[in-house]
């Protein structure tokens, strides 16, 4: 198993959960897409002194608090091109942009 894996994002779609009967955990999702397939998701919990470590199951799940999904989201909308990496040994996990110019400003 490698130690890093790293994909670019290419699509997303967004969950945003209500009040449920059941569970008040997990307040929304951010799924991530290269080629049609789910290679990442950020979870937001609703707890935010309860957020569990990052992980790596049949896909990367970046694990935050409900605090952070307007920013996550806003990079999500307005930045591209997009990927994510994530470091199984220390499950450091990021969503980032590549390199850009200096003062490019948005459209």
């Amino acid at each position: 198993m490698a130690d890093f894996s790293s994909s670019p994002i290419t699509s997303y779609k967004a969950v945003f959960y209500g009040r449920s009967a059941t569970s008040d955990t997990i307040g929304a999702f951010i799924h991530c897409y290269h080629g049609g397939q789910n290679v990442m998701s950020c979870v937001f919990y609703n707890d935010e002194n309860n957020v569990p470590i990052n992980a790596k199951g049949p896909r990367v799940e970046l694990r935050y608090p409900m605090s952070r999904f307007d920013s996550v989201l806003d990079i999500m909308r307005n930045e591209k091109p997009l990927y994510f990496g994530f470091i199984e040994s220390t499950k450091v996990g990021y969503v980032a942009t590549q390199t850009e110019p200096v003062g490019d400003g948005e459209s």
